[in-house]
């Protein structure tokens, strides 16, 4: 039975939890970068999770110019909608077009699906709520009845949100199974192999998924050298007699694109770098330069190159990357021209190793091998000429996240890169299995890592 309102009582109307910006914000930026669509639909599973009428009516239009490939922007969303009839209902154009000019940046969308889905959730754990009160007051029904309808008129209205990580033993312990009998019947160790022989030994046969692996020197010992020709492998590699193709990203922070291609071409065609970068190189040298030219333009390499981005700018890019296609592997040069966008104050080691932990979340939620560059700090050349780097020589921070670090150490004459005797990585921390050195060889002109074994051999 309800009580009765006393006269002094008032009741209030209280608006449902959604965000109408994030809404416009997603819708808008879907006509300037169509391709976001994909990434938001990771997280808006229906047109159900906008609250507004009218965006709902505009999201059934995305789904029907999705399914049957008609091209977005502001004129086909117009005439899609003009067509379905429910263009007068969105408002018309102007609305379209209103949504369009108040996109601060396409690339955001992402952030802002998680927002709707969460006011999204929020929405059905009221109506659970009240759902859960009415069976409370229904005094008829038996209690231990209510009890259990209550129980699962909540848990559903959550279950979107809190499946994803928690999971029962038993069917964990069923899929590990399989998966090592798997793994057992293959020829070789699982992981995306770095072409370095003794370092994939130590892999375990490569990078494997959800493992966070940073590259670190001193500048100029190669650090994205050696990062490019893993990212270059990781796109097309060989095992089991098998070739594998795989969808790789990489967010260059230090150089612009131009200069990642010509390292790429270098490595690949032999062409010392400089050669290359001048366009004057040896006639001889033309069919290798066009063997490399069609080699890399086989492979699946996305090259981001705007400075300064954030771990978040990161994600919002590979959801869209991985919307598309699966995507299979993450390159970043480098850690520390990362920016959070987060206020540390002068604390630059907090920014460094949030930015390291939340490119390892990374790697766990897309399940994928992340490579990134790191810079030491002076330590080691204080300790001596030749001397070995330690963990404690990253600069400002970024190990503790850290599934693997790899330090590039060279002997040098008079600390001279161009008399370099010898050169290692250093496995200095590994997670999951044993840390060691390895021999390599330092090609400096074509800006590229040999194994010393192959090296031997030949």
């Amino acid at each position: 039975m309800t009580t009765p309102l006393r006269e002094d009582q008032t009741v209030y109307e209280v608006t449902p939890p959604h965000n109408r910006e994030a809404e416009e914000g997603i819708l808008g930026a879907v006509m300037i970068e169509p391709e976001v669509f994909h990434a938001c639909r990771v997280h808006i599973a229906s047109r159900d999770e906008f609250y507004i009428d009218r965006h709902k009516m505009i999201w059934d239009a995305y789904e029907h110019m999705t399914t049957n490939k008609v091209p977005i922007d502001l004129i086909t969303l117009t005439d899609e909608l003009d067509n379905l009839g429910t263009l007068h209902e969105v408002g018309g154009p102007q609305y379209l077009t209103s949504m369009v000019a108040n996109v601060v940046s396409a690339i955001n969308a992402p952030a802002y699906a998680v927002i709707v889905h969460d006011h999204y959730t929020r929405r059905r754990m009221i109506n659970a709520a009240n759902d859960i009160a009415n069976i409370a007051y229904d005094e008829n029904k038996d209690l231990r009845e209510g009890i259990s309808l209550a129980t699962h008129a909540l848990s559903q209205a959550v279950a979107s949100s809190t499946n994803a990580h928690s999971h029962n033993i038993s069917k964990s312990l069923i899929r590990v199974d399989d998966l090592i009998e798997e793994r057992g019947k293959m020829m070789t160790d699982p992981g995306i192999p770095t072409g370095l022989i003794d370092l994939d030994r130590l892999l375990g046969g490569g990078a494997q998924d959800s493992d966070l692996l940073l590259i670190a020197g001193r500048p100029g010992y190669g650090k994205t050298a050696l990062l490019l020709q893993i990212m270059k492998l990781a796109a097309r590699y060989k095992k089991n007699q098998q070739v594998h193709y795989k969808r790789v990203a990489l967010f260059s922070l230090e150089m612009p694109e131009e200069q990642v291609i010509l390292r790429l071409l270098s490595q690949i065609s032999g062409i010392e770098f400089q050669m290359l970068r001048s366009g004057k190189f040896p006639q001889s040298k033309y069919p290798e330069y066009i063997n490399a030219l069609e080699e890399l333009s086989n492979l699946d390499i996305v090259i981001d190159d705007t400075p300064a981005v954030s771990p978040a700018y990161i994600r919002s890019r590979c959801e869209i990357l991985n919307a598309e296609r699966k995507l299979d592997a993450v390159f970043v040069d480098s850690l520390n021209l990362m920016r959070s966008g987060l206020n540390f104050g002068k604390r630059t080691d907090k920014e460094v190793d949030h930015n390291a932990t939340e490119l390892k979340n990374i790697a766990r939620e897309f399940n994928i091998p992340v490579w990134v560059a790191h810079q030491m700090n002076r330590e080691q050349e204080k300790r001596g000429q030749n001397s070995k780097p330690i963990l404690a020589d990253l600069r400002e921070g970024g190990e503790q996240p850290t599934d693997i670090v790899v330090f590039i150490w060279h002997e040098m004459e008079n600390n001279d890169l161009k008399r370099i005797k010898a050169s290692e990585l250093i496995i200095a921390k590994h997670r999951n299995g044993p840390t060691d050195n390895v021999c390599v060889v330092f090609r400096g002109a074509q800006t590229k890592f040999e194994s010393a074994f192959r090296v031997r051999s030949e």
